[in-house]
């Protein structure tokens, strides 16, 4: 085989894996299990739908940024156009906090990435006001007949002077939050009345 066969061969070689490689990467991107490439799907437009077990439901909407202390916070609103919360994602974790409230040394921690089940971190939003959450564990939820896969189950834990509670949110990549309820200390659901799922996701 002369020089410039075994040339002609190398760089075909190159582009065939050149093209196995950016095709792998579509696929990932384009895997309807994470739809975004963040653990929250934090760009403008973004809808969610929650329902309660009466089929009462309410819609936040994510409507831009907004500058709190020199970081980027994405802003979501109520159907009433109010601020409802924000959030900020970083490598390592997700933080959220009311947008009237925000404070810049104590924002919440309501999410670590690489956290292993039993892991708990704390996160103090005011004097006299902390909250602890727990990694339970991983599950898949069904709801209306979409898989939400490997959500984070996670128990809260909040103390407000003399005032106290739990609650348990799972939280799916892609996603964001897509079910709450209010819980005791071991992570029992005991009021299903507060139990909120997502029903529509729109991006």
């Amino acid at each position: 085989m002369t020089m410039k066969k075994q040339f002609n061969l190398m760089i075909t070689a190159i582009m065939i894996a050149l093209f196995l490689v950016s095709s792998c990467k579509k696929d990932d991107s384009d895997n309807p299990d994470n739809p975004t490439n963040g653990f929250y799907p934090l760009k403008s437009g973004v809808e969610w739908t929650y329902s309660y077990n009466d089929n009462s439901s309410f819609t936040l909407k994510i409507t831009g940024t907004q500058n709190i202390y020199g970081q980027e916070w994405w802003v979501v609103k109520d159907s009433d156009n109010e601020i409802y919360t924000v959030y900020r994602e970083t490598d390592d974790a997700v933080f959220e906090d009311i947008g009237n409230y925000i404070d810049n040394s104590a924002t919440e921690k309501i999410l670590i990435k690489a956290a292993n089940i039993g892991d708990e971190w704390s996160s103090i939003l005011q004097p006299g006001f902390t909250k602890t959450f727990k990694f339970l564990s991983k599950e898949t939820l069904t709801i209306n007949g979409t898989d939400y896969k490997d959500c984070f189950k996670i128990l809260c834990s909040w103390t407000h002077d003399t005032d106290s509670g739990y609650y348990l949110q799972w939280q799916c990549s892609g996603y964001g939050l897509v079910k709450y309820s209010v819980s005791d200390a071991n992570g029992n659901v005991t009021n299903e009345d507060y139990t909120y799922f997502l029903t529509d996701f729109r991006e």
